[in-house]
């Protein structure tokens, strides 16, 4: 079963990329972020038998239970059955059982691909791509200093509360891409430009679908949005409502010079290899003041109610 990953930084827009691919007919991704692939991968031997399998099932929970109980809407609602269907094969690698895993779900769907969205696997792709040598990569960018505003206004969430540290956030997890964009994994990646995506969906859907050996199905556009009587209680309202061609270059309007300079500063190499602008001749702030950033983020996070969504592993 062909399988693919989205990937991209916090914020730039791979739960909609998410939703609008999983409208597809033939494609299955589970609703949330399973953030179990790298650490299973790293540390977990292969199940060898039925009590492996329910061990390593109850792990996976453990690592997120919201997502295995209300995510994988193909799976049997019995766990016991879960078991009984994963335990009629060898296992010669976790990657093995991971892909059976999503396999079950898919085939519970009616579909024949499946797809996983967990954005801080950008930061994994070399992983990725040697424990599943047939899946592909879809990375979508935004425009940083955009990434930056939504970061800063899910603060509690993300633990950013200022431009400098959204800056480092968003080369933390651009870097990795670039990397895996210059090596043995380039041709198994496409990269997809938010802007581009709100603009020009069709188009930019075609072209991702095609990456994927499918093609476009007018589904991904019509059936993706969440049914909600309370859209702003989502942790992505914007599933709830029609494409915004208009949700791009808030920065130019809400920054002020001072942090766009800043942001251009720290960023200017993400910026310039993903195209987008920077604008000329503003003074950033002198380096002395970067560690007084550092200072006041450290000081707001530790002050801010312990309910962030980000996980440690998330920045390993």
């Amino acid at each position: 079963m062909n399988k693919f990953f989205i990937i991209g930084p916090p914020r730039s827009g791979t739960t909609l990329l998410q939703f609008m691919l999983r409208s597809h007919p033939n494609i299955s991704i589970p609703t949330g972020e399973s953030h179990f692939f790298v650490p299973l991968l790293k540390g977990f031997s292969s199940p060898k038998t039925r009590q492996d399998i329910t061990s390593l099932l109850n792990d996976i929970r453990h690592f997120n239970i919201d997502f295995f109980d209300t995510d994988l809407h193909g799976l049997p609602a019995d766990i016991a059955q879960v078991e009984e269907e994963l335990n009629q094969r060898d296992y010669h690698s976790m990657a093995e059982f991971i892909d059976a895993l999503y396999q079950l779900n898919a085939r519970g769907e009616g579909k024949s691909v499946w797809g996983e969205k967990t954005p801080y696997y950008i930061r994994h792709i070399p992983l990725l791509a040697r424990h599943f040598p047939d899946a592909k990569f879809i990375a979508i960018v935004r425009d940083g200093r955009d990434v930056a505003l939504s970061m800063i206004d899910r603060c509690h969430d993300f633990g950013v509360h200022n431009v400098y540290t959204a800056a480092k956030h968003w080369n933390y997890y651009l870097e990795p891409l670039r990397s895996a964009l210059n090596s043995e994994y380039s041709d198994r990646i496409i990269t997809l430009n938010y802007e581009d995506l709100i603009a020009q969906p069709s188009q930019i859907l075609t072209e991702a679908l095609n990456f994927i050996g499918q093609d476009f199905h007018p589904d991904v556009i019509n059936n993706f949005k969440v049914k909600s009587s309370q859209p702003n209680e989502l942790q992505t309202p914007k599933l709830a409502a029609d494409i915004d061609n208009k949700n791009a270059n808030k920065w130019m309007s809400k920054m002020t010079n001072r942090d766009i300079a800043l942001f251009n500063q720290v960023c200017h190499e993400n910026l310039n290899y993903f195209n987008y602008t920077t604008q000329g001749n503003l003074d950033a702030p002198a380096a002395l003041y970067k560690p007084l950033y550092k200072l006041e983020n450290y000081l707001k996070t530790l002050l801010q109610p312990s309910h962030s969504k980000i996980k440690k592993s998330h920045l390993s």
